[in-house]
Parts: C-alpha cells; sequence; structure tokens
C-alpha cells in the first residue's frame, strides 16, 4: 500500500523511472525509495525497501530497471536483485563481487555490463534470473585499469567508459552483418582527435548525448567536453572560458538536457542551467554537491545531493514557464 511519509537517502547516488512511472531512489546506507511522479501533485513514498546484510546497510552505486518487478542493483557487496512486490533482496552469485561493483548498464541488445574495481565486464543471459547461470566475460581494456567512474551507450551503440586515472576508451559493438564479431576496444583515447585528455581530464565522471548528436563529457577538474563526432572536433566548457562569471565549478559530476536545449550540470558547487547558444546560466542549489540529475517522462527534474542534510529535490515548471524547486 502507499504511503505519504516522506524519506529520502541522505546521500544520493542514482535516480531511474520504470515503465510504470515510479521514480527509483538510490543511496548510501541501503536505503531504495519508490516514489510517485505526477505533475502538479506532491509526491509520495510508494515503496521503502532497506538494503542491508546481517543488519549492516549497503551503500547502493547505480540503479538497473530489468523489467515492472525487478531492479538491479550494484553496491559496495555486489550485485543484487531487488523484486519489488515481495519487496525482497537476493544478491547475485554469478560474478566475483570482491571488492564491490560500481555501474550496471544494460545496452541496446539486453547485454549486462559491469564496472567493478578490476574492469569490466560483460553479462549476457542475466534477464534469465538470478537461478540460472549467465555467462559472464570480462572485457580487456588494458592492465592495471584504476576505477571506473562511468558508462554510456550513444545512439550509434558505442559505449563509452571514462575511468579515474586511465582516460576514455570507446567500445564498437559487433557488426550487425556479422554476430560473431567480438566488442572492439579502441585503445586509452588520451588523445581523440588532436584533443588530449591529460590531468584532471582523466578522471571522467559522465557522458551525456543531446537531441543533436553532441556527446558531453563531464570531467572532474576539467570543465565539461563536448564533440561533435561527425567532424571530429571536441571543445570543452569550464570557469576558465568564462572566466568564472557564469559556471561555478569545473567538476561535473552529472548532466542532462532540458527540452529547450539547456545543459542542466551537477557540479560540487551547485546545480548549474546553462543556455548553451547564449552562454548565460543560472545557479540553483548553491554549494551543495549534485550528484545525480534525473528528468522523468512528465519532464520533472529529479536532483540527489550529496551530505547528509541534503537528499532529495526537484524542479517542476510552472504554468508560467519558470521552475520551482522544492526539497522531497
Amino acid at each position: 500500500p502507499a504511503t505519504t511519509t516522506s524519506s529520502a537517502p541522505l546521500w544520493i547516488t542514482d535516480i531511474k523511472q520504470d515503465k510504470k512511472g515510479t521514480i527509483w531512489v538510490a543511496g548510501k546506507k541501503g536505503l531504495l525509495l519508490g516514489i510517485s511522479s505526477e505533475a502538479n501533485k506532491p509526491p509520495r513514498v510508494l515503496y521503502k525497501i532497506p538494503v542491508a546484510r546481517s543488519e549492516k546497510p549497503i551503500n547502493i552505486s547505480s540503479l538497473l530497471i530489468a523489467d515492472n518487478n525487478k531492479l538491479y542493483l550494484s553496491t559496495d557487496q555486489g550485485i543484487y536483485a531487488c523484486y519489488i512486490s515481495e519487496r525482497t533482496i537476493e544478491k547475485s552469485n554469478f560474478i566475483n563481487n570482491e571488492g564491490g561493483v560500481l555501474k550496471l548498464l544494460k545496452d541496446y541488445t539486453n547485454n549486462i555490463w559491469v564496472a567493478k574495481r578490476d574492469g569490466l565486464y560483460k553479462i549476457e543471459g542475466l534477464d534469465n534470473g538470478l537461478l540460472i547461470q549467465p555467462s559472464v566475460n570480462k572485457v580487456q581494456l588494458q592492465e592495471n585499469i584504476d576505477k571506473i567512474e562511468s558508462i554510456f551507450q550513444d545512439r550509434n551503440g558505442s559505449l563509452w567508459i571514462g575511468t579515474l586515472k586511465d582516460g576514455v576508451y570507446r567500445l564498437k559493438p559487433p557488426s550487425a552483418s556479422d554476430y560473431t564479431l567480438t566488442w572492439k576496444v579502441e585503445h586509452p583515447l588520451t588523445h581523440i582527435n588532436n584533443y588530449e585528455f591529460t590531468g584532471s581530464f582523466f578522471n571522467i565522471k559522465c557522458f551525456f548525448e543531446d537531441k543533436y548528436g553532441l556527446l558531453w563529457v563531464g570531467t572532474a577538474g576539467g570543465g565539461a567536453i563536448y564533440s561533435n563526432l561527425k567532424n571530429k572536433t571536441f571543445y570543452t566548457i569550464s570557469t576558465r572560458l568564462f572566466n568564472g562569471k557564469e559556471l561555478i565549478n569545473d567538476t561535473y559530476i552529472s548532466s542532462v538536457f532540458s527540452e529547450s536545449g539547456s545543459l542542466w550540470m551537477g557540479t560540487r558547487k551547485g546545480l548549474c542551467v546553462l543556455d548553451v547558444a547564449s552562454g548565460t546560466s543560472k545557479i540553483f542549489l548553491k554549494d551543495r554537491t549534485v550528484n545525480v540529475i534525473y528528468k522523468d517522462k512528465g519532464g520533472i527534474f529529479w536532483i540527489g545531493l550529496a551530505g547528509s542534510s541534503d537528499g532529495l529535490w526537484r524542479m517542476e515548471k510552472s504554468n508560467t514557464g519558470n521552475y520551482t524547486l522544492t526539497k522531497f
């Protein structure tokens, strides 16, 4: 049954929406929430599912929507399946969970990619259920690869892998005409079309592709990089570019685009909404670390922060065209 009790994880790590419209919010300390999302109506907590092992809370790092009754969770204790209607949690046993799992991604062919501290794994057959042993293969990126920070699949099917210290990788999918081919790994893209990923640019926090086909890359300390892959050019947006007047921080943790073409960027100093065409921006939640920005199917922005006194926020456009920011 639904409840109106409002409670959010104190440290949000991921937000997703399922096919039924429920917003799922995950965070540290083992809390997993399912929240209603309707325009011009206050959200309600529909599900509150504790994720713990031997009464010790588990830190969730990412969510993957499997179907209408199942979520996969990457955690510091490995991969878990959450069965929504039963409100139960079950740990996987098909992959070495030592060191935890950082990210999960389902590609267009229903393979699931698992980012661990010791590298990247591709899983086939996971949707058959946890009781059936799926096929697990480690993808050879390079030796001694450090922590993977982000995984993203673009509209052409290529996977982009961002790491903490080892640069950017692009994995090209097998040819549609020859399904026996394996994914092609392009070695660390420390240089892409004469653009050099050096220093802080190596710490890649997020990827995003806009409706125009531009690929955006968020970095820790290097600003936001965007690329027109068709003409093979890369550009940066940072506080140095705007002389510190418009953008508030060079660390970009997450980003989404609005229908109007504004880029919403989560930083360690707040939420920056940038009008790309004019170069002007608005700042919200100043001096807060914005871990997650998620735009749901109804156009509502959900914002997850890092910090014990912060939690979950949402922004909804009013009838006047202005956005209203409310804490959940």
